[in-house]
């Protein structure tokens, strides 16, 4: 499924290229972000190899993550990443993941970001539903996930990295998402 680019008023979301590798590893080295995320700090070799194969890739097959750049539009400065996976081509379902630079936060690109990808995904009807898991400790990603019209589905228990936590489920579906954007 071809959806990118994707411009907002201040950002552009677009395919990775292995000309983003220095921004890309500065953000994924940084342990703070990297706490609550299913991807690990790598090598340049390693960031650049995975790079190239996003720069290629497409949302397609179910199982399959794209990572979307997310950066600034008036600089190009490559400030973090989405991630989209089709859980269920038939069902129409997307998996959505967020990460943001630390220097980047508190300004809304996160917002910016994850409102576009949602209204192309959502509101141009090329999927039904967008899922979203995170720690319950992660507060900011909660915070954004409600911000941006996600209903808390459920809390489980989970083992991530080896230790015990909880996490939540949200969900928004094309239909929550086009009464929301009629208010």
């Amino acid at each position: 499924m071809e959806l990118l680019p994707i411009q907002t008023a201040r950002l552009v979301l677009r395919q990775f290229s292995t000309d983003d590798l220095e921004a890309f590893q500065a953000y994924r080295s940084d342990p703070d972000l990297a706490q609550y995320q299913g991807w690990e700090p790598t090598s340049d070799e390693q960031a650049r190899e995975f790079l190239a194969g996003q720069g290629q890739q497409v949302l397609g097959g179910a199982g399959q993550w794209l990572q979307v750049a997310v950066t600034r539009r008036d600089t190009g400065e490559v400030i973090g990443d989405l991630g989209l996976c089709v859980v269920d081509e038939n069902g129409g379902l997307v998996t959505l993941g967020f990460t943001l630079a630390r220097s980047a936060q508190g300004r809304g690109y996160a917002t910016e970001a994850v409102e576009a990808v949602l209204d192309v995904l959502l509101g141009q009807g090329r999927v039904r539903s967008v899922v979203a898991i995170t720690d319950a400790r992660n507060s900011a990603a909660v915070a954004l996930l409600r911000r941006v019209g996600f209903g808390h589905e459920g809390t489980t228990a989970a083992v991530f990295r080896g230790e015990p936590c909880q996490e939540h489920t949200f969900a928004l579906t094309e239909e929550q998402w086009a009464r929301r954007q009629a208010r």
